[in-house]
């Protein structure tokens, strides 16, 4: 299976996503390092929405089954109201970093199994 086939696949599969997992593998609280030189460019809602598109194709990747609604449950558990629309304190390199941990070859499929989330993606994004 090509890339982009994996891809369209894990993208399909994300409508049907976060439900089976329930809110522990979105476990995102701010602490002060995660800000970085680069911060301030995107919303708290952007970096949510790149970081949950990630943490949704990840289960296509390790051959697993998607919780239901993925990426809207993902977003709805790490932003909500007018929080998600505050420039966010967390760096674009920081949230690649995240977005690099649900991306071979260093995703973890039974990390990801077991509803545990990566260390480098804890903690983010940041609200101001």
């Amino acid at each position: 299976m090509n890339r982009r086939a994996i891809a369209f696949a894990a993208a399909a599969a994300c409508t049907a996503a976060v439900a089976s997992v329930g809110t522990t593998a979105c476990t995102l609280s701010p602490t002060a390092s995660d800000a970085g030189s680069d911060a301030g460019t995107e919303t708290v809602g952007d970096q949510c929405a790149t970081i949950g598109a990630a943490l949704c194709m990840a289960y296509a990747m390790c051959a697993q089954q998607e919780p239901i609604d993925c990426v809207e449950n993902f977003n709805a558990g790490c932003c909500a109201g007018a929080t998600c629309n505050e420039i966010s304190q967390t760096s674009a390199d920081a949230v690649q970093t995240c977005v690099a941990d649900y991306t071979p070859p260093t995703l973890d499929c039974n990390a990801l199994e077991n509803a545990q989330t990566p260390s480098d993606c804890m903690g983010i994004p940041q609200p101001p």
